[in-house]
């Protein structure tokens, strides 16, 4: 699920590479085979991962979910946008962006909400949980399009337009 993140840091491609239960005469073809895994398209999300979780949820049949964004800066190296689905202490991811640190990026955010929410049930109550997140009018429209309910914590100078006004 994190192959875009080690493909970014091919430092962590070789740390696996070292530890693998294959081991080739050269630390290059151990990373290649390492890569290769990684890229394989038999455990892309939209063939295997999305399905999986369309299939659990289905079963599930919950009315009500919890789902967490959160933005994620790794320093100078890259930053994570993930959606993850809240349950008993702990956030199953359902999809991310992998994005550099001055990249634009609101834009695919907004995407992958929208590529999430075709994979969960029609007719459950989502509730968008954050903490600190960016909260332009544009991810805010995206959320209201999705139907999504959310609470968040956002920085002290956010204004929000609601019913009762500018809070």
């Amino acid at each position: 699920l994190a192959a875009g993140i080690f493909e970014r840091r091919s430092t962590l491609v070789a740390t696996i590479a070292q530890a693998s239960a294959f081991q080739a005469n050269t630390d290059s073809s151990n990373e290649t085979q390492v890569r290769r895994i990684l890229r394989d398209e038999r455990l892309f999300l939209c063939s295997v991962y999305y399905p999986f979780i369309r299939q659990l949820l289905t079963e599930m049949a919950p009315t009500e979910l919890y789902l967490t964004i959160d933005e994620s800066n790794h320093g100078a190296d890259f930053n994570i946008f993930g959606i993850g689905l809240a349950t008993d202490g702990m956030s199953i991811p359902l999809g991310w962006l992998l994005y550099l640190s001055d990249d634009a990026w609101a834009e695919e955010a907004r995407e992958l909400m929208l590529t999430v929410a075709s994979y969960l049930p029609v007719h459950t109550r989502i509730i968008v949980l954050a903490d600190r997140i960016h909260t332009g009018e544009p991810f805010l429209d995206c959320l209201d399009q999705l139907g999504w309910e959310y609470v968040f914590r956002a920085t002290a100078d956010t204004q929000i337009e609601t019913s009762r006004g500018w809070k």
